[in-house]
């Protein structure tokens, strides 16, 4: 081989190298990283965009309409209320739509039991009994929203025992649309910032409530229960923020009878905290949900 046959065949391999090293590696990048379901090379690659966080689609409102719940499973007691059953393009959404039901259907299944106690105890002290009893889930006080992305309700209601007593308390439910898997309020916050976050809405609903209750600030210097009063509000206790909803203004909490003060304060909805507030401690999946809020649109399927 003569000097020029050289040179050119060195100049031609130089160029191929070039051209083909980002290939190869690119190549050997995604067999290693195969479990993670990457392919392809270059910049507009779908590969390469996969690793990136995906932008979810905009969110529309969801059309709801009002179905009645089903029948409380104690003889002797009305059922009276609806609940929001939800639409897309003029379909139910099954998934959805079967979860909303079985969470009322649970919690109609755990009140039962105390009401058949309570009604037994009413008919043996000669009292009324199931007769005149009613579980009302009605709209005392709500805050729903839902989107093509979730569906968020916090709804009042009325379920008294035999003598008109321990009557009202709250329904909660805040979902993915359109799987239909519950979301718990934890689980909008990032693990590390969970603490944050709570200590943020706990100064916004202490603020509130102890200025605006006399009930709830003599039940926090209570001498025997106030610890346990005091406790329900603190940043590590989840299980007392357990009801609460995503509205167009911000989160709302609320609190049954008995949670934070004496059982005859009655029940607490806190003022909206603002999702800014908020905002630096969601998580990927409280930002979707955040974002996508929506009014619904109420009418006939």
């Amino acid at each position: 081989m003569n000097g020029e046959a050289v040179k050119s065949f060195v100049v031609g391999a130089a160029g191929w190298v070039r051209d083909a090293l980002p290939l190869i590696v690119c190549a050997l990048a995604l067999a290693g990283a195969s479990a993670a379901g990457l392919s392809g090379c270059g910049a507009g690659d779908p590969g390469r965009q996969a690793v990136q966080p995906a932008r979810s689609k905009p969110s529309s409102p969801l059309r709801l309409f009002a179905k009645p719940v089903p029948r409380f499973p104690v003889h002797g007691y009305t059922t009276h209320g609806m609940y929001p059953v939800a639409y897309v393009k003029g379909r139910p959404i099954a998934s959805v739509n079967r979860r909303m039901r079985a969470l009322i259907v649970r919690l109609m299944d755990s009140l039962a039991p105390g009401t058949r106690k309570a009604v037994r105890a009413s008919v043996r002290g000669g009292g009324p009994g199931g007769s005149g009893g009613s579980f009302n889930f009605i709209s005392l006080d709500e805050r729903i929203s839902a989107s093509t992305r979730e569906i968020s309700l916090l709804k009042a209601f009325v379920e008294c025992l035999p003598g008109g007593t321990e009557c009202y308390d709250w329904f909660s439910a805040t979902l993915r649309v359109p799987s239909g898997r519950l979301v718990r309020l934890p689980w909008l916050f990032s693990p590390a910032a969970r603490r944050a976050a709570l200590r943020t809405a706990e100064r916004v609903v202490r603020k509130d409530v102890l200025s605006t209750s006399a009930c709830a600030r003599q039940s926090a210097h209570d001498p025997d229960n106030g610890a346990y009063y005091r406790r329900q509000l603190a940043p590590a206790n989840w299980r007392g923020y357990r009801h609460f909803a995503l509205t167009t203004r911000g989160l709302v909490i609320a609190f049954r009878p008995g949670d934070i003060g004496y059982d005859s304060c009655g029940m607490f909805l806190t003022p909206t905290v603002p999702y800014r507030l908020l905002e630096p401690y969601l998580s990927r999946l409280g930002r979707v949900m955040v974002d996508g809020v929506r009014r619904p649109v109420w009418s006939r399927p």
